[in-house]
């Protein structure tokens, strides 16, 4: 069991206080991708239902998240592991997204419905290595390389454009106002995709939150989440984690986070819980009072130093943990009686 170790120095001299930070709580549900041996995660996504979770890696795959069994196997020739994958909004389409290649399947039985194979001139062209998702409207999918941003009609199974990418170090995207900008994630830059260049003014973020480290948009729109590195004496001693309201730019609280490592973050969907993953594991904030955040439960993270995905089921009663080679489902259904009166300003 990981321990925090405090010191305090009293007249009496220094006293060590051990405090419990990460429980060995088991998860309710452990999916490998290969039980056989370990096989690498890139990327998940869970459907909108909330009964399958699509894993991209080594092994393209559809679990049952009530369950755990498998329900299929991926499998396509002619491609490289899968690095992204994203349901449409209405859950009846996949897309994943490989090295060279790019799939929409069916979800009824999850077959090929339309595909995609794009010439790469490199290593750094190759494409779904960064992020692929489907429009808010399920229309088209978007997608992109180190170098270049994609707008894929797989209906008619062509490329409508593609775009610089300023961005190559983004780890995902959002849209923002319709199907008309996006903003790269990672180091904030906005993108009009309709002219390919970057939007200044115009798009409702504040520059404070511009000049932030990182942020990201929950997936219900409502919330932007950023990170600040904190520095003490000249070196970076933590990481500050700021939530603000989506359309009133209102800073809604903040969290001190003691480690520079930050790996991952999610919001619930109500914004009263705030998950935060780093290299030791995953601790879970009540941010029901801004004002006051606590930690409520923490995850060690056995198969660090990676997390590859963090996302809480939209009733707050389960926290799923992707990690370099599993998936963790954890139980957190009693945490809801900690949150569940309180009002999120």
């Amino acid at each position: 069991m990981r321990k925090l170790v405090l010191f305090f120095y009293l007249f009496f001299g220094v006293f060590i206080v051990s405090v419990d930070v990460y429980s060995q709580e088991e998860p309710i549900l452990r999916i490998l991708p290969n039980p056989a041996y370990p096989a690498t995660i890139n990327r998940i996504d869970i459907s909108p239902d909330e009964t399958r979770i699509a894993i991209a890696g080594d092994y393209d795959v559809i679990y049952d998240l009530q369950t755990g069994e498998l329900i299929k196997f991926l499998y396509f020739p002619g491609r490289y592991p899968g690095r992204s994958v994203d349901y449409s909004s209405d859950g009846k389409l996949l897309v994943v997204g490989s090295m060279n290649k790019v799939i929409v399947f069916d979800t009824k039985g999850y077959d090929e419905q339309y595909s995609l194979i794009v010439e790469t001139s490199g290593y750094n062209d190759f494409i779904g290595w960064v992020y692929i998702t489907f429009y808010p409207d399920d229309s088209l999918v978007l997608f992109s390389s180190h170098k270049q941003i994609y707008i894929w009609d797989y209906v008619n199974e062509t490329i409508n454009k593609t775009i610089y990418n300023p961005n190559p170090n983004g780890a995902s995207v959002a849209f923002f106002k319709g199907n008309e900008n996006i903003a790269l994630l990672g180091t904030p830059i906005i993108l009009n995709l309709e002219t390919g260049l970057e939007v200044e003014d115009g798009i409702d973020i504040s520059s404070e939150i511009r000049e932030k480290m990182v942020w990201i948009i929950t997936d219900n729109n409502k919330y932007i989440i950023t990170s600040e590195f904190t520095y003490k004496n000249d070196y970076i001693d933590g990481t500050r984690i700021n939530v603000y309201a989506r359309d009133s730019q209102e800073m809604i609280g903040t969290y001190a986070h003691n480690t520079h490592s930050v790996m991952g973050t999610v919001l619930s969907s109500d914004g009263k819980l705030l998950a935060i993953g780093d290299r030791n594991g995953v601790q879970i904030i009540d941010f029901s009072i801004p004002e006051s955040p606590k930690v409520v439960r923490a995850f060690p993270n056995d198969s660090k130093p990676t997390i590859k995905g963090l996302k809480f089921t939209k009733d707050r009663k389960k926290l799923i943990l992707a990690t370099f080679w599993e998936v963790l489902v954890y139980d957190i259904s009693d945490l809801n009686t900690c949150v569940e009166n309180a009002v999120l300003h």
